[in-house]
């Protein structure tokens, strides 16, 4: 099975998927987004039961009708919805993302690919304002300074935000190494990520260690890419801490 429940230093609780395949973060960010929509529509009864992955039977039900294998089997399904040849092996890009979310009846979705950094942080902010995750797209650098990139892209989850002492953090969980990262943003300027140490804590019956390695090395990006719902009439349940955004 590949979703996680992790846990972060704000008291919250996010349910991770990640990803199978070496290029299917779009098709994972995309499973995530389609869980935690209709988990909200649950109600908070049913995703507290969803939180662990031992009651698994709660996401497939959520993710599959009653099929309680249908989390393990969600990611290949989705693929079809891609085309029927996707096996995850090539990355898709923001309008096929777009295209998967619009048909699973979670709302309207829309692209901007690619996209200016420094409006990102606020496309995310006024999203999770109205009860909607995003899924932002960056490409890879070769340092820190983000002058040179180094070729490729990755899409992640944004589902929660959180503002302490006037600073803004998001809780990307990221489909590479299952876990989530808290990133400091700020609207109107580049969001810039470095996924190398998450910052979150698994179940005790979670095997973290098995995605520990996603990031071999230390990882340099700038999101430069979004996908996120302009109408929906579904948004995701609470998910604790006491940080109004």
């Amino acid at each position: 099975m590949a979703w996680f429940a992790r846990l972060t230093r704000f008291g919250q609780a996010h349910m991770c998927y990640a990803q199978e395949a070496s290029d299917s973060c779009g098709i994972a960010s995309s499973i995530m987004v389609n869980f935690k929509l209709k988990a909200g529509t649950a109600g908070t009864g049913t995703f507290a039961q969803a939180l662990f992955p031992s009651m698994g039977s709660m996401n497939g039900k959520l993710l599959g009708g009653g099929n309680t294998n249908a989390t393990t089997l969600a990611e290949q399904q989705v693929y079809k919805m891609v085309s029927s040849t996707y096996d995850g092996t090539t990355g898709t890009v923001g309008a096929q993302v777009a295209a998967l979310l619009n048909s699973l009846n979670i709302g309207v979705w829309r692209y901007i690919d690619p996209c200016q950094s420094n409006k990102i942080g606020q496309i995310v902010l006024d999203c999770y304002r109205k009860g909607w995750p995003t899924i932002i797209g960056n490409s890879w650098y070769s340092g820190p300074d983000h002058t040179k990139k180094a070729g490729g892209g990755h899409w992640v989850v944004v589902d929660t935000i959180n503002k302490v002492f006037g600073t803004l953090y998001a809780s990307i969980c990221d489909p590479i190494t299952g876990n989530v990262h808290v990133t400091e943003f700020s609207p109107g300027t580049d969001f810039i990520y470095d996924p190398s140490n998450p910052i979150g804590w698994e179940a005790p019956i979670d095997n973290y260690k098995a995605y520990a390695d996603g990031y071999k090395t230390k990882s340099f990006s700038k999101m430069d890419g979004i996908v996120y719902c302009t109408s929906a009439s579904a948004k995701m349940i609470g998910t604790g801490g006491a940080f109004s955004v």
